[in-house]
């Protein structure tokens, strides 16, 4: 009979599948284990490693379907840590150079990056935030050999941090035990509802919104995750009270972008609360012409700062709008001291 496989990088990750479920390893293969149901795979951190050993697997037994759980670091600020997201495409990167091969999953979720080795500076991680918002170690390489293979595959993964922030090693272990907790949790919710797919293709009719191909796009990203926060689809679309924008006298265009920060600021109360108060001290420079750029990870107090300048009123004009620049307010909002949230 064929069974699932769900595949893990660290046995940390697969620690309470383990326990959980009936597991007994199977003989001279490490890592590999096989109950009733399911066979689980540890394959060791990195692509080179996990291919080679989902390859090897699904060459020696009937695998239906190959199921990747495990942790993802976000190259964007804006995405909610430990939440839950299923993956889209999986593109890969080796030696700072992004390689032209990629896999669809066919998931509505996010995008993700395969690296051959940890992502661990803002540089870095600035240039692979130009290609996906998520990244890991693994899975274009179990995506390779699930294709060649001919099985599908599918992933969902943790988001433990984001990349480019300090102590990110330390705080993922002390956390280990919570993530797999929760990777676990979340597999069985899915597997309960298998014939209903998590995926929330469903038929709304938007009537009175006009959404182009990137808001179309940013709306049903943001209704997968909200779908995965709120623990189901309804209650995603209930949370949103989609009628009280659908009923706003403006334009249908206007009401597509209100929708989706909606759906931004209900999947991360605490960034949207801080870029809009950003933008508040920031207004007064933004008027006086000047354009500014703060840290990508927002976790220090600083920012780029530079303006246009014609004559000799607006160099006063932006000196007195740096002079009236509220810094403490930042140091405030960027240690989280001035939140409404």
């Amino acid at each position: 009979m064929k069974k699932k496989l769900l595949i893990f990088a660290h046995r940390g990750e697969a620690k309470p599948f383990l326990s959980y479920f009936d597991f007994s390893p199977v003989p001279k293969i490490d890592g590999l284990y096989e109950e009733e149901a399911y066979f689980l795979l540890i394959t060791g951190e990195g692509p080179w490693k996990a291919g080679p050993k989902l390859a090897y697997v699904l060459g020696k037994f009937e695998v239906s379907e190959v199921v990747n759980l495990g942790i993802a670091g976000a190259l964007r600020s804006s995405i909610e840590l430990e939440t839950i997201l299923p993956i889209r495409n999986v593109y890969l990167e080796q030696n700072s150079q992004m390689q032209f091969a990629s896999h669809a999953l066919g998931a509505v979720g996010l995008d993700l990056i395969t690296c051959h080795s940890r992502v661990l500076d803002s540089k870095k991680a600035d240039l692979l935030d130009a290609f996906a918002p998520l990244v890991d170690r693994e899975l274009w390489a179990l995506a390779q050999a699930s294709e060649v293979a001919g099985i599908k595959i599918s992933a969902y993964k943790l988001v433990s941090d984001v990349v480019g922030q300090s102590e990110i090693c330390e705080r993922v272990k002390e956390k280990a035990e919570v993530y797999s907790q929760k990777l676990l949790e979340f597999f069985l919710s899915l597997d309960k509802t298998e014939d209903q797919s998590i995926e929330p293709k469903v038929d709304i009719f938007w009537e009175g919104f006009y959404f182009t191909t990137s808001l179309e796009n940013k709306r049903e990203k943001l209704l997968s995750s909200l779908s995965i926060k709120f623990g189901s689809l309804d209650q995603a679309l209930s949370a949103l009270d989609i009628d009280s924008i659908k009923n706003l006298e403006t334009l249908p265009k206007k009401k597509a972008i209100l929708l989706v920060e909606k759906m931004q600021s209900l999947l991360n109360p605490v960034q949207k609360e801080l870029s809009l108060s950003l933008e508040e001290i920031s207004l007064e420079l933004t008027k006086a012409g000047a354009q500014i750029k703060f840290p990508r990870d927002l976790e220090r107090p600083s920012f780029n700062l530079s303006a246009h300048i014609e004559k000799p009123e607006d160099i006063a004009v932006l000196v007195k709008a740096m002079e009236n620049f509220d810094y403490l307010r930042l140091i405030n909002l960027i240690e989280g001291r001035a939140l409404n949230v």
